[in-house]
């Protein structure tokens, strides 16, 4: 539109032997890891706010549901869990906003202010 520019979607997953990362205590040390199968889906969402007067903004926003089901193969010291249970690309709620402002178009100058949330 003329003020406002939106998008959304939904996305839909399900997949046999899905992949992890099983982390080695806590250290940057990963090793992958294959569990029975997974079932992935949420949404996403973006509004911009057009450019009007040297003002600009946006926020993107998303909903993830990341559940894995034992049992797993690979990693290291991987303990079975005792069911379906929950990765860490979970997500209840995450966005990310943009307000931003040209001063000068001919010189270039601007100012932003950026913030995220993740649940």
């Amino acid at each position: 539109g003329r003020w406002l520019v939106a998008d959304f979607g939904y996305f839909n997953k399900r997949t046999d032997n899905g992949y992890d990362f099983g982390v080695l205590f806590n250290t940057p040390i990963a090793f992958p890891v294959a569990w029975d199968h997974s079932r992935i889906d949420g949404f996403t969402g973006r509004i911009n706010v057009v450019e009007h007067g040297g003002f600009s903004a946006f926020v993107v926003m998303a909903h993830t549901n990341a559940i894995y089901s034992p049992p797993g193969v690979g990693g290291i010291l991987l303990e079975q869990p005792g069911g379906d249970f929950r990765i860490d690309h979970d997500q209840k709620f995450n966005a990310t906003t943009n307000v931003q402002y040209v001063f000068e178009k001919r010189t270039g100058a601007w100012a932003a202010l950026s913030w995220r949330y993740d649940s």
